[in-house]
């Protein structure tokens, strides 16, 4: 897997031989969350994640459409990634029959980005559907949600400075009243780039979003 600090890693260049620069460099990798940092454990008396290993029915990424199951396989450490191309990037999951739910509970990292000043892919603002129980081709809103992003950090060392995003390890979750569906589909309307970084680079910036994952949570009544 890519490390998101690729490009904020130093290297020095001495007598013909590249050499890390250690100091600045496990700096960062040591505010770095790891992968194991990103982890849901679902609550007593809810259901097991619904939307794990599902089909994928549909989708206007075909760029990276073999890299949808990240979305969708049960670890956050993993992250689709994608173009829209003109196109915001849409993926409708079969749950295979109907199921009800009432939480999401979503992981959102991100894989590229143009500086702190330039934004990052994380996706920013989603909206997720579900189609009419026995009507596969009507959808209605499910949600619609704005994800917190990675955070900027800057960080100097020796006269150096080095920019970057951290991502946040703690998901989102949201609580939703029962819902019945048997199509599921999230749409990512706009990722974490800032207008500068859309309007330079429009045709090389890309969406990413790491778990979506779906409960049905069941609860005593002095707890909802």
């Amino acid at each position: 897997m890519r490390h998101r600090f690729q490009s904020v890693l130093l290297t020095l260049i001495c007598c013909g031989c590249a050499s890390r620069t250690p100091s600045l460099s496990q700096k960062i990798s040591s505010i770095m969350p790891k992968d194991a940092d990103f982890s849901f454990r679902a609550h007593e008396g809810w259901s097991t994640n619904l939307l794990k290993g599902v089909r994928l029915a549909e989708t206007t990424a075909q760029d990276a459409a073999h890299e949808i199951t990240k979305i969708m396989d049960g670890e956050p450490s993993t992250t689709w990634t994608g173009k829209g191309y003109g196109h915001k990037p849409e993926f409708t999951f079969d749950l295979g029959r109907t199921i009800e739910f009432n939480r999401l509970v979503i992981f959102n990292r991100h894989t590229d980005a143009r500086g702190t000043g330039g934004g990052n892919n994380a996706a920013r603002d989603l909206v997720i559907y579900g189609s009419i129980p026995d009507q596969t081709d009507t959808f209605f809103v499910v949600c619609e949600t704005t994800l917190p992003g990675p955070r900027a950090q800057c960080i100097e060392h020796e006269g150096r400075r080095a920019c970057f995003f951290i991502d946040n390890t703690e998901p989102v979750v949201i609580k939703l009243p029962k819902t019945r569906v048997r199509l599921l589909r999230i749409q990512i309307l706009s990722a974490y780039w800032t207008s500068s970084a859309e309007s330079n680079w429009p045709s090389e910036l890309s969406y990413a979003l790491s778990e979506v994952m779906v409960f049905l949570a069941v609860e005593s009544p002095d707890t909802r």
